[in-house]
């Protein structure tokens, strides 16, 4: 018998900030998201695992910690 499982992380967009960006070194906007991870069973997400908020920068892609 064969069992599949897996982690699976699905990304929920928050909206978009303007901040400085410590990588680029300049005032750029940040796309806010939510990400919550799921254990999967033959692809059908069954327990959440795990949240967090992030924010990326648009221009280079470095992702910091959301602020609570």
């Amino acid at each position: 018998m064969l069992v599949l499982f897996g982690l699976k992380e699905k990304k929920t967009n928050r909206g978009e900030i303007s901040r400085y960006c410590p990588v680029c070194g300049r005032e750029t906007q940040h796309t806010q998201e939510d990400r919550a991870t799921h254990f999967t069973l033959y692809f059908i997400p069954v327990l959440p695992f795990g949240t967090k908020q992030v924010q990326r920068c648009n221009l280079c892609g470095h992702e910091t910690k959301a602020p609570q």
